[in-house]
């Protein structure tokens, strides 16, 4: 009978066996007010029955008025709209994820020299008590055994361990959605009936448990992803399953992570989801290992100069042992040791070794740095690294032009004097005419008289110099140097020329960047001197080798953030059509229609480049570094403009890529500056997209294989920029198909050797940081029995409200024609109308 009435009051047999509360609740007029009328009527009916109902007995007319005042207080009720309200408990079942790390980091073999870390293995792979510790003793043969074992190997016997009983444990707790990941996650499907009963045991129906320890995907868990990106694959997972009820996610890694957002953030995402992060930690600590991280030489060298090479070593638990670092030069199928250093090891820390050699010949070579692997380390084949290094027999022939021997002026002739790779000559408008008669001295005594004798130069540096001391034709004779002859030429601005007494000349045309209205006249302001400057590298800056003051990218912007400021910059409005902006002043004073201004930009000219150089300052970040910075930067310059006319390169399709060597898998940005045969720069118009092939060196462009295609778009006027990824190591090349002729730019893609880049130690501090961050726990194989008791219940609570208007159901109807049809029956049956 209850059954049928809530039935009738649409609560479904489920949701009635839940409900764990009821009530009654009104949402129209006021109660009073319904008793009042409620009185007021039933007062009214029983004094008219009783003056009209005189002939009927005292029965039937109680029986009357009653059964008209109960159907006006029905209809009063349904003013006063009564709400029925149930309370319907649901028990929910939470989904627990489980990711596990496939990357190649875990194919490590560790060695265990710690007793700690072999008690580890036998606990993972059920020969000693998970619940034991780990002052667990071990025999001779599992001491033995357990001294060199994998992280895979340690996370499958985790995985198929009877006594931890792991994953069937939590699956009869949990919906367990399972994933693999490196780069991204992949969903594991095991085959588990994840809508069986929450009190169902395994071996019931199809409810199988056990598939999850002895399943063929244990074994087939793939270990070839070269790139690790935990923060992006904890999102990515998370966000699948958003909406659905997250115990937690549990991951089992190495802690290996070299790609994509910072993993602590996305546990501080997971902590703002209302879940946590639980980490399980494979491999060991303090692993014997030495890395050659990486060398930082100049791309090009010079016969019988020496080449400064740094080298950077890194080194894991082998504090007072030493090693033998050798650099070697790749000569064909030869190799020529050039130099070699002892190294002694500290702490696990990192050594940048310093090392030179005298290249014995031109040509293009690979420089290649290495230490002979111990027996004893975790990783044998990340002991060396190369970079390739193309070796030229002539100098750089620079010419530098100031009006008057200025602070920028001194340092700057000092540093190209003194570097033998390049043939520095000056001529100094106001400067001592005895300084050219010095034997060998490298000061003329004027501009060259003849054309050739300036187009010999590779490199011209134009100070503060007034238009005025150069003759007509000595201005048109620079434009020509670098427009048809492919020479190159920095305008190093000063306060008194360089560049706003250049408006309409032919520097103004030269120039990468627009001169104010009214430059050129001398109440137009040229700068500010009166406070300090922070000037910003901007994105194209980062990218750009002439400002790389460090061999990484991050510890580069690092220096130029301490580098001291400057106190003068040139006033120019804004950076021509096919200029690259490197630096600006960040002054919001000082922005043309929103762009900041630019301090440093380069742009094509004709056959050659010019840079433009905002401010005379650069010799103050010789503070407290000496000529460390200042002359890296000022020869990275010198090298960049001045070497395509030293080695004939100019042409009308310029190609280049933001590094010269990626990681295997690592995205690839490649840029093309492409030029009509009268060095017009091509526009989206007549060009939208242009197409670039790349392809592995030796490999036919037609042939299945590493070649394809892909569209590079506008960016500006000129230039086009294109992205694409290598998953395979080699030696590649990249042109652009329209542009064939013109030539191709080589890159190297080599393997990752690790994932870990400076060590190959499980990264515990990671662990640790993601789990405290979202309110998770740490473990190690010693804890791992604890897991579930961690995580706790599977199921959670949710109650909800039902409510019902009783005035819209079939009770509350059947109920009041009951009534008026019980009136009409009795007022019948006693004759009355």
């Amino acid at each position: 009978m209850t059954g049928l009435l809530m039935k009738l009051l649409g609560v479904s047999a489920e949701q009635a066996k839940h409900i764990s509360g009821k009530g009654l609740s009104f949402h129209g007029y006021g109660i009073g007010w319904m008793i009042f009328f409620a009185i007021l009527f039933a007062a009214l009916v029983f004094w008219m029955y009783r003056r009209a109902g005189e002939h009927l007995t005292p029965f039937r007319r109680y029986l009357l008025a009653t059964l008209r005042s109960l159907f006006l207080l029905l209809i009063l009720l349904l003013l006063a709209r009564p709400i029925l309200a149930f309370t319907i408990e649901q028990t929910i079942r939470k989904s627990l994820v489980v990711m596990i790390d496939t990357s190649k980091s875990v194919n490590i073999e560790d060695p265990r020299t710690d007793k700690a870390d072999r008690v580890r293995v036998g606990i993972a792979n059920g020969q000693l008590d998970p619940t034991k510790g780990l002052q667990q003793e071990l025999d001779g043969k599992q001491n033995n055994d357990f001294a060199k074992v994998s992280r895979l190997d340690v996370l499958k016997a985790v995985l198929k361990n009877d006594k931890l009983d792991l994953l069937p444990k939590l699956a009869r707790e949990y919906d367990l959605s399972v994933y693999t990941f490196d780069r991204t996650a992949a969903d594991v499907n095991v085959g588990i009936n994840k809508s069986a009963p929450i009190d169902e045991k395994p071996g019931q129906g199809n409810f199988d448990l056990s598939s999850w320890r002895t399943g063929k995907w244990i074994d087939a868990l793939p270990t070839k992803g070269l790139v690790t990106a935990i923060g992006d694959s904890v999102a990515d997972v998370t966000n699948k399953k958003r909406g659905q009820p997250l115990a937690g996610v549990l991951i089992m890694t190495d802690g290996g992570n070299n790609s994509g957002g910072d993993p602590v953030q996305a546990a501080n995402q997971a902590k703002r989801d209302g879940f946590a992060i639980h980490t399980f930690g494979v491999g060991i600590t303090s692993p014997r290992d030495i890395i050659v991280g990486g060398i930082f030489a100049p791309e090009i060298a010079f016969t019988k100069d020496e080449v400064p090479v740094n080298v950077r070593v890194r080194s894991q638990n082998l504090a007072g042992e030493s090693a033998q670092l050798v650099l070697k030069l790749v000569l064909g199928q030869a190799e020529l040791k050039v130099d070699e250093k002892k190294i002694d090891f500290g702490g696990d820390s990192e050594q940048v070794i310093a090392m030179k050699f005298t290249p014995p010949e031109k040509g293009t070579f690979t420089l290649k740095a290495e230490i002979v692997p111990r027996d004893d380390e975790t990783v044998k084949d990340n002991n060396s690294a190369s970079q390739a290094i193309k070796v030229v027999d002539d100098k750089i022939k620079v010419l530098l032009i100031e009006q008057t021997p200025r602070w920028e002026y001194k340092y700057l002739s000092a540093m190209l004097s003194r570097d033998r790779r390049f043939d520095f000559h000056a001529l100094l408008f106001e400067g001592d005419k005895n300084l050219s008669k010095g034997q060998n001295s490298p000061y003329l005594d004027e501009f060259p008289k003849k054309d050739e004798d300036l187009f010999k130069y590779d490199l011209v540096i134009l100070g503060d110099v007034d238009p005025k001391l150069f003759e007509a034709h000595q201005m048109e004779v620079l434009e020509r140097f670098v427009r048809e002859f492919g020479g190159a030429m920095v305008f190093l601005a000063g306060r008194r020329s360089d560049p706003n007494s250049y408006k309409s000349t032919p520097f103004d045309k030269m120039l990468p960047v627009e001169l104010m209205s009214g430059a050129g006249d001398s109440t137009v302001a040229t700068g500010v001197a009166d406070r300090p400057i922070k000037l910003k590298v901007t994105p194209a800056g980062r990218t750009n080798t002439m400002l790389r003051i460090s061999d990484k990218e991050q510890e580069s912007m690092e220096l130029w953030s301490k580098l001291p400021p400057v106190y003068w910059t040139a006033r120019v409005l804004r950076a021509k059509v096919g200029a690259e902006v490197l630096m600006v002043d960040p002054d919001d004073t000082r922005k043309y229609h929103n762009d900041e201004m630019p301090i440093m930009a380069i742009k094509p000219f004709g056959r050659g480049q010019t840079l433009f150089l905002g401010t005379d300052n650069t010799w103050r970040w010789r503070k407290n570094a000496g000529d460390k910075y200042y002359t890296t930067l000022w020869g990275q310059i010198t090298y960049r403009l001045a070497l395509p006319h030293l080695l004939g390169d100019s042409k009308t399709a310029q190609l280049s890529t933001n590094k010269q060597k990626y990681s295997a898998g690592e995205r690839v940005m490649a840029y093309a500056r492409l030029y009509s045969p009268t060095f017009q720069p091509w526009t989206a118009q007549d060009h939208p997209t242009v197409k670039g092939i790349i392809k592995k060196v030796g490999e036919p462009a037609g042939q299945i294989g590493s070649a394809r295609e892909f569209q590079l778009k506008p960016s500006q006027d000129g230039m086009y920029t294109g992205e694409f990824t290598v998953t395979d190591a080699g030696a590649y090349e990249f042109q652009i198909v329209e542009r064939e002729k013109d030539g191709k730019l080589n890159f190297e893609v080599v393997e990752p050797l690790n994932e870990y880049g400076d060590t190959t130690a499980m990264n515990e501090q990671l662990l640790e940081d993601m789990s405290a961050a979202s309110g998770g726990t740490f473990f190690r194989e010693e804890d791992l029995y604890k897991l579930p008791e961690t995580l706790g219940k599977g199921t959670d609570h949710r109650y909800t409200k039902f409510e019902i208007e009783l005035g819209s159901t079939w009770i509350y109807f059947g109920l009041m024609m009951a009534v008026v049809t019980a009136e009409w029956i009795v007022r019948k049956a006693s004759q009355l109308k």
